[in-house]
């Protein structure tokens, strides 16, 4: 065996032990809900200052890293709040890494997951990816994705006009949707703290909307995540289709990607 391959199995092997502690018991499944509520193996220790946190915000978000914000106790199990809109193109990146890090058992399809492409007019047009139509429930961990805008960022996710501005809708769907200590991070990390390579802006006030971010949330804290775990551009000219039946696995990217969250995971437990 070469070299390569005995590295390919050694971080097999180390994923492998890291999946077995979120084995699923149960799966109830729970509809989107009908607002839009809707990274790298390192993750950071940093936090945030909120009303709910009480940590002191860093000096800089890192972008497409998880990173720790908060050391609080949010209960014994694991909840992951995946936050996007249907366009987006970071949401179809990340989407890969978080349905193959639920596929372990073969339940991740209780997402009711779907062949999805980001907006065509995106500065990553057609990028492939999933929506996820279902929260699924494991012994665990729980997975709650939440979308804000359409396919255009032109409207809700029913295509209904958005009264006032982009960021200020999507948080206050967020606010009505979220525990309140999770969206304290939420608004923190998308309103307040600047965000790496946004010239000393929140990465919501340089985009004017939410942008796809996760937290990641259990006993020993939270982790969040803002921007992609890899660069949309290595996904080109890629089927949905085709990673969604199989070809996901043998992505390296994507392969990565589902480290880092898994290493959100286990830290977060």
């Amino acid at each position: 065996m070469n070299k390569r391959k005995q590295e390919e199995l050694r971080r097999q092997q180390e994923i492998e032990r890291k999946k077995k502690k979120f084995r699923i018991v149960v799966f109830p499944s729970v509809s989107v809900v009908a607002v839009v509520l809707l990274l790298s193996t390192g993750m950071i220790p940093l936090h945030l200052q909120s009303s709910n946190s009480g940590f002191k915000p860093p000096s800089e978000m890192p972008w497409g890293k998880f990173v720790q914000v908060s050391d609080r106790n949010f209960g014994a199990s694991v909840k992951i709040y995946y936050v996007s809109w249907y366009g987006c193109p970071i949401g179809a990146t990340d989407s890969w890494a978080f349905y193959l890090a639920l596929e372990h058992e073969g339940n991740a399809s209780l997402t009711y997951p779907a062949a999805h492409y980001s907006s065509q007019t995106d500065v990553y047009p057609n990028t492939p990816g999933l929506i996820f139509y279902h929260s699924v429930f494991f012994q665990n961990v729980s997975f709650i994705p939440l979308y804000l805008y359409n396919q255009t960022m032109t409207g809700t996710i029913k295509n209904q006009p958005i009264q006032g501005n982009l960021l200020s809708y999507g948080l206050s769907a967020l606010q009505s949707s979220l525990p309140s200590s999770v969206y304290a991070l939420e608004y923190d990390i998308m309103k307040t703290v600047p965000t790496q390579g946004f010239n000393g802006q929140a990465s919501g006030i340089a985009n004017g909307h939410i942008n796809t971010n996760v937290i990641i949330t259990g006993p020993k804290g939270a982790w969040a995540l803002d921007g992609p775990l890899f660069n949309p551009s290595e996904l080109k000219g890629l089927s949905s289709s085709q990673l969604l039946n199989g070809g996901a696995v043998n992505n390296t990217y994507i392969f990565s990607a589902e480290t880092a969250v898994l290493n959100a995971m286990e830290a977060a437990q």
